[in-house]
Formats: structure tokens, sequence, C-alpha cells
């Protein structure tokens, strides 16, 4: 199995996709650019964007913890819902287009099918200071393949304009 942290290596260097879109997160005044062919859900305060073949998800949402350890056990009770055999790596801080943020990966097994993932979940420090979620989970056997589209849509992460 890949591991998790050949996605964020991946994602540092291969090209952008393009986009038909930029999509604002409202609760949290974040924008993002959505590949024109991924599928968008809207549910309140929860956007979900996902693959057309369905081979990567990306999900943001504001979480209601304003502290760290309180946003980080959410992380772990939302990536439960969907992915068992979870194992996670080190998590790291990141500076995302002006945004502090934690990063970490980890690998797992959805728990509709049982298809071996990469996940990665990063806590968001927003502009409203707020805490987002964003939520990557790929199947792990095409993940190299949507490289360059996660790329894109996680370095197009910022404050809303």
């Amino acid at each position: 199995m890949k591991t998790a942290g050949f996605m964020l290596a991946a994602l540092l260097v291969l090209a952008p996709a393009a986009f038909a879109e930029v999509r604002t997160h409202s609760g949290a005044k974040v924008s993002i650019d959505i590949p024109k062919e991924w599928k968008q859900k809207v549910d309140g305060d929860k956007l979900m964007m996902i693959e057309p073949k369905g081979d990567v998800l990306v999900a943001m949402r504001v979480l209601d913890a304003t502290e760290l350890k309180a946003a980080a056990a959410k992380v772990d009770a939302t990536v439960a819902d969907l992915v068992f055999d979870l194992t996670w790596q080190q998590q790291q801080q990141r500076n995302v287009n002006g945004l502090n943020a934690i990063t970490i990966d980890g690998t797992g097994k959805l728990k509709s099918n049982g298809i071996a993932v990469n996940v990665m979940a990063a806590i968001v420090a927003t502009p409203t200071n707020k805490l987002m979620l964003v939520l990557v989970i790929a199947d792990s056997s095409k993940l190299q393949a949507h490289a360059g589209e996660l790329k894109s849509i996680l370095s197009s992460i910022g404050p809303a304009k």
C-alpha cells in the first residue's frame, strides 16, 4: 500500500487541473477552486466535492470546536464514520495561503466497501476565527492519477476575496 505521505509529496510537484468555479464556504469565509466535472453538494455548513468516478472525496466543514484538542477529536469521529483500520502519521503545522493549519495523513479502509484509502485531514484556522476541517479520502490505487487535481484543489484554499 502506498503511504499517505505520498499524497502530500505528489500534490506538491504535479501540475494543476482546469477549474470551472471558485466556491466560498460562507461559515468559514474560505474559498476553494472546484474542478468543473466534480460533483458538488452543499448541506448547511458542509461542502462536499466528489470526483466523477468516486475515486476521491474532498469535504469542508466548520467545526463546533474552538480549541485544537476538541477539533482533533471531532476529526477522529468524522473519519471513523467512514474509514476503519485507520492509521495516522505525525501531524504537521502548515501555512495554507495565509491560513494556519495542522495536517495529518493516514491510511485505512472504507467502511462501505473495504477499499484501501489514503486520508488527509487538515484543521484550518479561518478568517472568521473558527476552525474548519478539510478532509480528503482517496482510493489508494487511484491516488496518483488524481494527484494533480488534488494539488490544485488544496493549494487553492485561502481567505475568501
